[in-house]
């Protein structure tokens, strides 16, 4: 029973990905295209977030104490399915962040309460593993989507790449339907257990993960939203070639998920994060010293290597602490801490933009907000004796 769970939870979140990046190499070009400014690209962007932000908590509290996944993420994918039509009418960028606003109501069930269920059928001592075949779900489905995308965009137009995106969620809906069970009589809901929010989000380790997940979140939003205006306009990209920047990244952190979970339960977490942020996020600095569309595609390659030693290990921390307070509020923190850094980056840096600040120094100025969240998180976890890179100490 649990292998075929994990199957179809790894079916749905790969179609919601996938469904979900085929607007990523797209949406800053045709958000401009309905006369959006680098300001309105950032609220565009955060719009998203802001509601996902809002509604983390609640319905991961909620999942917590009635178990009933399967109804969250059910309606969530059914709601993508119009959101997706809805594009097709979009008349001014106003109605694209409304859209926008909508999706990050689902947004905010989908991945956090399917990480749930992978992390409560993980075996302890087994957390970095199970949290690396998510990931290769969440990161293939985010791969492969600006790929298909940027081909389907270049032959037919956005209305076609918009009637795809409905038809994989609602493949996805159909898979969660039929195959994914209620959480309270399928996994081990554990509702003894759990603590409030407020609780929670005041425990040390929850601090230090929020910390630089936020800042993961912020450098996120830069790649997802910058890296493809840079390179239309430095280079003159097509929407393929900006397609394979877009999802080589994501493609490469899938690729090796197996492999750096399997590395985070064996040596320290704390070190992993360390390592994989640090040589990522280096790479900011040296995007805006790129000469040519093949350089600037080769260091994103290679930013991505530092992004899947961190992920893993960061997810496996959230779990343990999940299994001790409460599984999908601890994702749902963990994917606010996200959402808040992806929320406020582009808004901020277009901001500046727009007041003269020029493309490089968002790069820059991103790189900064890295390394201040990383030694965030470090101080933190050096200062907490309660978790020793391995596990957390009762």
């Amino acid at each position: 029973m649990d292998r075929r769970i994990l199957i179809a939870i790894f079916i749905v979140i790969f179609a919601d990905m996938l469904g979900m990046a085929f607007m990523s190499p797209l949406l800053p070009m045709f958000s401009q295209d309905m006369g959006a400014n680098f300001l309105w690209l950032g609220i565009i962007s955060s719009s998203l977030g802001v509601s996902r932000f809002i509604l983390l908590p609640i319905f991961g509290r909620l999942s917590d104490k009635t178990g009933k996944r399967k109804v969250f993420i059910c309606s969530a994918l059914f709601l993508y399915i119009f959101l997706g039509l809805a594009f097709t009418l979009v008349g001014n960028f106003y109605h694209i962040v409304a859209i926008r606003f909508v999706r990050g109501i689902g947004s905010a069930i989908v991945v956090p309460l399917a990480r749930a269920y992978v992390g409560e059928l993980s075996p302890k001592g087994q957390e970095g593993r199970y949290m690396g075949f998510f990931n290769i779900a969440f990161f293939a489905g985010m791969g492969v989507g600006p790929l298909i995308s940027g081909y389907v965009y270049d032959y037919y137009g956005f209305d076609t790449v918009f009637f795809t995106m409905s038809a994989i969620w609602s493949f996805a809906f159909l898979v969660a339907l039929l195959f994914v069970p209620e959480s309270k009589e399928s996994v081990r809901v554990v509702r003894e257990k759990t603590v409030s929010m407020v609780k929670l989000i005041k425990y040390r380790l929850m601090i230090a993960i929020l910390m630089v997940r936020t800042s993961m979140g912020a450098l996120t939003a830069v790649l997802n939203n910058y890296i493809p205006i840079y390179a239309k306009a430095r280079f003159s990209s097509t929407g393929s070639e900006l397609g394979w920047l877009v999802a080589i990244g994501t493609i490469v952190m899938g690729f090796l998920q197996m492999g750096t979970g399997w590395i985070a339960d064996r040596y320290s977490k704390i070190k992993l994060v360390l390592l994989g942020q640090i040589s990522s996020t280096l790479f900011y600095f040296i995007i805006p010293l790129t000469g040519s569309f093949a350089e600037l595609f080769i260091v994103r390659l290679v930013m991505s290597i530092g992004g899947a030693l961190t992920l893993p290990a960061i997810a496996a921390m959230t779990t343990q602490i999940g299994k001790k307070h409460g599984m999908a509020s601890a994702h749902s923190l963990f994917n606010m801490g996200m959402t808040l850094g992806y929320s406020l980056s582009p808004v901020l840096l277009g901001w500046f933009v727009d007041n003269g600040l020029g493309l490089d120094w968002v790069f820059h100025i991103s790189a900064i907000v890295g390394f201040i969240g990383l030694a965030v998180f470090y101080l933190i976890v050096r200062l907490d004796k309660s978790y020793d890179g391995h596990r957390i100490i009762d």
